[in-house]
């Protein structure tokens, strides 16, 4: 659950509480990363902050760039 790190945070309606089915290996929080998977609304709260939207991640790439 990585987000912005500036104060306030994003509202939960511009987040997006991602799960893995299994563990990513070597993964770390500020890594860019493309992800896909089915999005649905939801509220998700944790200490890392509050999320207004889920997703079950099929898929997760980690990238060095933004995809053109």
């Amino acid at each position: 659950f990585g987000a912005c790190i500036h104060v306030p945070a994003p509202a939960a309606n511009q987040m997006v509480h991602v799960r893995l089915a299994e563990p990513a290996a070597d993964l770390r929080t500020m890594d860019l990363v493309w992800v896909n998977g089915q999005l649905a609304t939801g509220r998700t709260d944790s200490a890392m902050g509050m999320a207004g939207y889920r997703m079950l991640a099929t898929d997760l790439q980690r990238r060095h760039t933004l995809p053109r």
